[in-house]
């Protein structure tokens, strides 16, 4: 069986080691990523089976990207998890799905909910 690809896209190196070494630990290939515009270049060269994606970035923020991947048609169908430390802002969970996210979690990860999340999604 081929192990499923998840890019991460996290600006925090701290976040995004986390994730990384989370995932690996459960049999994914990762990549990580520190930007919007990173995120959306490597995407265009391959095709993840899911986006791990904070919101929270500088220059393309995270919903940019989500909207820009649903208008793609070549990457419209990758599942999209958004991060966010400010989960309890409504305002930015209800922006996260209207650009395309499939689902939102709070960091810091919770390793269960983030693999339950993956399941549901892949």
């Amino acid at each position: 069986m081929v192990a499923r690809i998840i890019l991460v896209v996290e600006d925090s190196p701290v976040n995004a080691k986390l994730a990384v070494s989370m995932l690996e630990r459960q049999g994914y290939r990762v990549t990580a990523v520190s930007s919007g515009e990173e995120a959306l270049d490597w995407v265009a060269g391959r095709h993840p089976d899911l986006i791990l994606l904070d919101i929270d970035l500088p220059g393309i923020g995270g919903c940019e990207v989500a909207a820009a991947l649903r208008a793609d048609p070549a990457t419209q169908h990758i599942p999209i998890i958004a991060t966010t430390t400010s989960q309890s802002l409504l305002e930015e969970v209800e922006t996260a799905y209207a650009s395309g996210c499939d689902d939102v979690i709070a960091k810091p990860l919770d390793l269960r909910v983030l693999q339950e999340k993956i399941d549901e999604l892949l």
